[in-house]
């Protein structure tokens, strides 16, 4: 009772009530009698509303009605309870904004028309069979009903979800998709995995990023002519018998097909950004030619198909292999190269000189000859132990490639290949501080320089202001300067397997940040306000000492992790 009435009486400063992990059975009387309770020390001048409570991870089975009486209430967390029902007076609040009651036993939600400040609700993994009118919910951005029960979909209402940005719709029994759904204009994420389409209506939600479609019964050809930023398409697990075909949108880097009924895959050649594709487990006997020059690709899946075109141990030897011989197929092949190479690639493709894995202990002099064409090089999988000053003669690089050698530093010539983009240097024996020139290359977009003994990442990393994706991972870093926190662009961090010991909440400024991997370094804590960085997809935090989070939180998922590290925040 004492630690009830500090929490309550900690509210009257704070505007936040957390009860979360009580072992509660019923809402406490008290909580709902705010107004009546009287302390020693009481200064109405200085209490604050109550605008947070969390309830959440006990074993709550109702929650009054008289829950309204928090008339000022924004947030209300009641997740993992056992709750059969939602009080139909909480969506009355003129000032809600989010409900997160998933993992529940929830059969149906009351009315919402008059939740209209609402902007995210979450209800998944409940026993849900349908979803009431959404008509008046103008401010919604995040919309889950994952995991319940859910047969069909409201045809009406979705006109109105302007404002809608991820729409999880996974594991139900849906059958049929609402045309409404199909042109909601501000929806980046659509989750329909695990569930029973057997076709799907054209889209023409433009803003829509990221597609799962994958583990349902489509066998349709699909249309995304109308989906021009596109980045994420999932359709493994269907009965799809034809690649998605032309026009599909370029921006596609992860096009995920396997466990389908294909059988012919050339249309792949029109993703220019392409970096992963999985085609497991269909019936392709062939790649196109054209994939190889397409730069970007990292990654091929491919196991499980009777692919006759291809020797074994090629494709055993992955995808940097399967690559190398595409490519070697276009020189043999004059009438395919030209094509391809003008339909998709650009000249910086075509310019590249790949001595990926020669067993070279330098490089040819007749490499560094001067030559504007040449806008790739790639020396991967030697035995280098420096690279030449010649190097700047290659003016016009934007990507270089010098994985796996044996380089114990950069030369300082690199400076002057000011329109470089790619800078890999992953697994040789680069020591001590980032090689300075590496933060005079104001272009840089992507940075790999993991399995080194690199020890210190100097704040001028905060000059490269267009980097996308840095990979450090597997050094011996001990912190993250400042400056990389007010990286503008950044999506990727992969800092993994170091000896970090301290993460600044200025991390949250990372507005963009997608992935990020911090996992087995030497965090005893991370910022709670990371629980906002509601725009990560993955987020890596095992094999750490952390002291202020369960360590059976750390397994769960991206959107969990965030949700229980927003639930720690007090004020």
């Amino acid at each position: 009772v004492n630690t009830l009435q500090k929490i309550l009486a900690s509210s009257r400063s704070s505007g936040t009530i957390n009860l979360s992990n009580k072992e509660l059975r019923e809402v406490p009387s008290q909580l709902l009698q705010l107004d009546a309770l009287d302390y020693d020390d009481k200064r109405w001048w200085e209490e604050a509303e109550l605008a947070k409570l969390d309830l959440s991870h006990n074993k709550l089975t109702h929650i009054p009605q008289e829950i309204s009486r928090l008339f000022r209430l924004q947030s209300i967390f009641v997740a993992d309870n056992q709750l059969s029902a939602l009080p139909a007076s909480i969506f009355k609040l003129d000032l809600l904004t989010r409900v997160v009651a998933y993992q529940n036993r929830i059969t149906h939600l009351p009315d919402l028309s008059s939740a209209v400040a609402l902007t995210e609700l979450n209800v998944s993994q409940n026993v849900l069979v349908d979803i009431p009118p959404l008509n008046n919910l103008r401010c919604l951005t995040y919309l889950n009903f994952s995991a319940n029960q859910l047969t069909a979909i409201p045809q009406a209402g979705w006109g109105s979800l302007n404002s809608l940005r991820s729409l999880q719709l996974a594991k139900n029994k849906i059958s049929r998709l609402p045309n409404g759904i199909t042109t909601l204009p501000a929806l980046t994420d659509l989750d329909l995995s695990y569930n029973r389409l057997a076709s799907v209506p054209p889209l023409q939600c433009h803003a829509l990023t990221r597609l799962d479609l994958s583990h349902n019964q489509i066998g349709a050809n699909l249309d995304f002519g109308q989906l021009p930023n596109l980045s994420e398409l999932h359709v493994g697990f269907n009965n799809l018998a034809i690649f998605p075909e032309i026009p599909m949108p370029n921006s596609i880097s992860i096009m995920d097909v396997r466990d389908n009924r294909i059988e012919n895959v050339d249309a792949v050649v029109t993703l220019q950004k392409l970096k992963r594709l999985d085609i497991t487990n269909n019936n392709i006997g062939n790649l196109p030619a054209g994939l190889g020059l397409i730069k970007t690709v990292n990654a091929i899946e491919l196991a499980g198909n009777p692919m006759r075109a291809i020797r074994r141990d090629i494709v055993q030897r992955g995808t940097l292999a399967i690559l190398d011989y595409l490519r070697t197929r276009l020189d043999h092949d004059p009438d395919v190269r030209p094509s391809v190479a003008d339909r998709v690639v650009p000249m910086n493709i075509r310019g590249c000189i790949d001595l990926n894995h020669k067993g070279l202990v330098e490089v040819p002099d007749v490499v560094w000859q001067p030559d504007p064409e040449v806008m790739g090089l790639i020396l991967a999988g030697n035995k280098l132990v420096e690279l030449p000053p010649n190097i700047l003669n290659l003016c016009n690089l934007t990507m270089l490639d010098i994985c796996d050698n044996e380089l114990h530093a950069l030369p300082p010539e690199i400076e002057a290949l000011h329109g470089l983009r790619v800078l890999k240097m992953a697994n040789n024996r680069l020591r001590g501080p980032m090689p300075n020139v590496v933060y005079r290359l104001p272009n840089l977009v992507e940075l790999d320089c993991r399995v080194n003994q690199i020890g210190l990442l100097a704040e001028d990393v905060g000059q490269l202001q267009r980097l996308v994706e840095l990979r450090v991972s597997h050094n011996k870093l001990q912190g993250l300067p400042y400056a990389l926190y007010q990286l503008p662009e950044l999506r990727v961090l992969e800092a993994s397997n170091n000896q970090i010991a301290e993460v600044d909440v200025a991390i949250t400024r990372l507005r963009k940040l997608e992935v990020l991997d911090l996992s087995n370094n030497s965090l005893l804590r991370i910022p709670f306000e990371m629980g906002h960085m509601t725009h990560l997809r993955q987020l890596g935090l095992q094999g750490n000492v952390l002291r202020t989070v369960q360590r059976t939180m750390l397994d769960k998922n991206c959107e969990a992790l965030l949700a229980y590290l927003r639930n720690k925040i007090l004020t």
